[in-house]
């Protein structure tokens, strides 16, 4: 969470719905193996932890956390998903999953893109609504997306609201 709120980045993490599900998840998870927590130590200080979910051969990264204070000379997060990698490769994992996003460390890593679909279809008014509103803000992201210079000003801006909301 600092490290988002250093980058005046959202992080879902501050709404303790999500922390709740995540949590759950992993205690269940961790019991029956689907999820994995780990953590990279540089003596006794904890620098990265990823929070993975294993699934038919697949291991799925989805939240990592790092602290580039203890070692600002070394990347925490690229350290510990190589690391990962390699821990599933030897437990013959067929799949690494880097999630979404596409962040240039994973094309560095040797990962390929692909496309996710999604299918929207209200049964009811309120689901009609719902999905109409969802498109409009699609369109609306991927118009401000291809400006480069609105995507700039509107990214600014909203790191600028995230830091005055704290």
């Amino acid at each position: 969470l600092d490290r988002f709120r250093e980058l005046g980045r959202f992080d879902l993490l501050t709404q303790e719905k999500i922390v709740d599900f995540y949590r759950n998840a992993a205690v269940q998870g961790l019991l029956d193996g689907s999820v994995r927590l780990f953590g990279l130590l540089v003596g006794e200080a904890l620098i990265a932890v990823q929070y993975l979910l294993v699934h038919q051969g697949t291991v799925h990264a989805l939240l990592i956390a790092m602290d580039q204070g203890v070692v600002p000379n070394v990347s925490p997060g690229l350290a510990i998903m190589g690391r990962l990698i390699g821990w599933a490769r030897e437990q013959g994992f067929g799949y690494f999953d880097l999630s979404v996003g596409n962040q240039s460390y994973k094309e560095h890593m040797g990962a390929k893109g692909s496309v996710l679909v999604e299918l929207r279809h209200g049964f009811t008014m309120r689901g009609s609504v719902a999905n109409a509103a969802i498109e409009f803000r699609r369109r609306a992201e991927a118009f401000v997306r291809s400006n480069p210079r609105l995507l700039k000003a509107v990214q600014g801006t909203m790191r600028g609201l995230r830091r005055l909301r704290g």
